[in-house]
């Protein structure tokens, strides 16, 4: 799967079916055209009746980095940095 906003780091997009929302990546994968990785809390929320999710326990954590516009005075950008910061802020690891 790609985003239609083109090719993500390091050049070329592979080619496969474009996706711009989440309902989309679910279409595509509930179609057979693509697998995804998803974060333990989509499973939590619960997938639809004809998904299935596997856990992947054999592999280490991974770090997830917030990239917006530089400059962007947008509330809404800082509102969600501000609840991704918090756990650390606390002394707990995010």
């Amino acid at each position: 799967m790609r985003s239609a906003d083109g090719p993500g780091l390091g050049g070329s997009a592979p080619s496969g079916p474009v996706v711009d929302t989440p309902e989309d990546r679910l279409e595509v994968v509930a179609s057979g055209e693509a697998v995804a990785l998803a974060t333990a809390a989509v499973l939590d929320g619960g997938l639809r009746p004809d998904l299935v999710g596997v856990p992947v326990v054999d592999i280490d954590p991974v770090h997830v980095v917030v990239a917006h516009r530089h400059g962007a005075d947008d509330a809404l950008v800082h509102a969600f940095l501000d609840v991704v910061r918090a756990p650390r802020q606390a002394g707990r690891p995010s």
